[in-house]
């Protein structure tokens, strides 16, 4: 990847999406276990409506109430992508789907208002508004999240979900795929996030004998981590009363543990862990958390083989005749684009693409591949980073192998000629980064020719040798 020119689309959507490609299992690989876990945590809480007055109720405070009672719902989703290597538990990628809502919307009216004036001279006649005044409450709250990797960058942070097995009864000796036994352990995992709440009070008064409104709003909005108390400011004007208040977001997790019966050689499940619910006049309340499971080993070969392919879809992607049309500034978004469709069989729906994402001013598109490059002086950065980053999606040394491959490519062109590897050139851009696919896929080919002797490449062979043609006749 040149760093901050066109990216080496591979390593991160590959990572992300290791099942993409599913030939025959060729070679089953004994050093890695893939697994997901995924945690949810439902609730939904709902208070009943005041109780209405009958009609006969002839009190001043006698009122009904219509409309939609208090309804709070709560569903938090979190998938920890699991490798098993070496004895190790690592957790790679990690996935949240939070969603809150909290809301009301009644109307409370009385029977009857009063509306006689309390100094009123003898004739003045008694005026009885039925029914009468009234007021309505609306109540529409969420909650912001910020996830582990944003909120760590935005406050420097260090939240890091978490995986561990603890065993119980494990046979002997110890060992297997990935190096951890078969028996039985209990699994704990959590998730760290940062919350504030998020939305608006109103409550509006209506005097029926005035004919007039009262307004009192109160509008919630995050602020930054780290402060200790709630904020805000009051304004007036006319009849309307308006409080903005500003609430921390404020550190909160998801966790849970439960029993499992693991098998190296593939094993999948799920449970409910919690399960409450209760309900009486006033409310109900009910809650739910529950967690499934799936591993399997890791396979070389097929390994391999994705990534491969992948690696060919972006070089087939630089040589799209439209891609030297585009902007600059849009030219590694599109390769992402065509790439994807040769991988998938049909466009990204937007903002499915990193780069399709909106930007802030000044922003650069990022494509996938940008946690490890080579700078303008010719040095391979982010490569710990890279590495930690493989070791935990289970990426084998083989496709690791490849990668660097690539990035070396890349250093050997910016020392042979620095101007020229930085020069915003498309051409250049697309030379040397089919170069150094290239070199990637060559040294990922040759792995998969050793390890994996059935493996079918006539295709991929093919596919090679048209990219070489094209690039003698461009």
């Amino acid at each position: 990847m040149k760093q901050g020119l066109v990216v080496f689309l591979f390593s991160a959507l590959w990572v992300s999406n290791p099942y993409t490609h599913s030939p025959h299992l060729w070679a089953a690989d004994t050093g890695r276990v893939r697994g997901k876990i995924t945690l949810t945590e439902e609730m939904t809480v709902t208070q009943s409506l005041p109780p209405s007055a009958s009609a006969d109720d002839n009190s001043s405070f006698a009122v009904t109430v219509s409309g939609t009672p208090q309804t709070f719902k709560s569903k938090k989703e979190v998938t920890f992508g699991v490798c098993i290597r070496d004895g190790r538990v690592l957790v790679g990628d990690t996935q949240h789907a939070f969603s809150v809502t909290d809301e009301h919307d009644y109307q409370s009216r009385y029977l009857k208002t009063d509306c006689t004036p309390i100094h009123r001279s003898r004739d003045t006649r008694i005026d009885i508004r039925r029914p009468g005044s009234w007021t309505q409450d609306t109540r529409k709250m969420t909650q912001v999240f910020l996830f582990p990797e944003k909120a760590n960058k935005i406050y420097n942070l260090d939240l890091s979900p978490w995986v561990k097995f603890i065993p119980l009864s494990v046979e002997r000796p110890k060992g297997g795929v990935g190096g951890l036994a078969k028996g039985t352990y209990r699994i704990q995992a959590a998730t760290y996030y940062l919350q504030a709440s998020s939305g608006y009070l109103e409550h509006k008064i209506h005097n029926i004998c005035k004919d007039s409104e009262i307004l009192e709003v109160a509008q919630f909005f995050p602020s930054e981590f780290g402060k200790k108390e709630p904020s805000g400011q009051v304004s007036r004007l006319g009849n309307t009363t308006r409080t903005i208040a500003y609430n921390p977001f404020k550190k909160e997790s998801l966790s849970a543990e439960w029993k499992i019966l693991y098998d190296p050689k593939g094993t999948s499940g799920s449970a409910v862990l919690l399960a409450v619910k209760s309900q009486n006049k006033d409310a109900s309340y009910e809650k739910t958390v529950s967690a499934k499971w799936s591993f399997k080993p890791a396979d070389t070969c097929q390994d391999l083989v994705a990534a491969i392919l992948h690696d060919l879809a972006y070089v087939e992607a630089f040589q799209d005749p439209f891609a030297l049309r585009q902007e600059p500034a849009r030219y590694r978004c599109y390769v992402d684009r065509v790439a994807y469709k040769i991988l998938n069989g049909s466009w990204p729906t937007q903002p499915e693409l990193q780069c399709d994402k909106d930007l802030s001013d000044g922003e650069r598109p990022q494509g996938a591949g940008d946690e490890i490059g080579v700078n303008d002086k010719c040095e391979l950065i982010n490569k710990t980073t890279y590495l930690e980053k493989a070791k935990r999606g289970c990426v084998p040394d083989e496709v690791v192998a490849g990668i660097l491959a690539h990035e070396n490519t890349h250093i050997e062109q910016c020392r042979w000629d620095r101007n020229l590897f930085n020069s915003e050139n498309p051409e250049v851009w697309r030379d040397m980064e089919v170069r150094a696919h290239l070199v990637g896929i060559a040294e990922m080919l040759k792995s998969l020719k050793r390890l994996c002797p059935n493996a079918v490449t006539a295709e991929m062979e093919q596919r090679i040798n048209r990219i070489n043609r094209h690039r003698l006749n461009p």
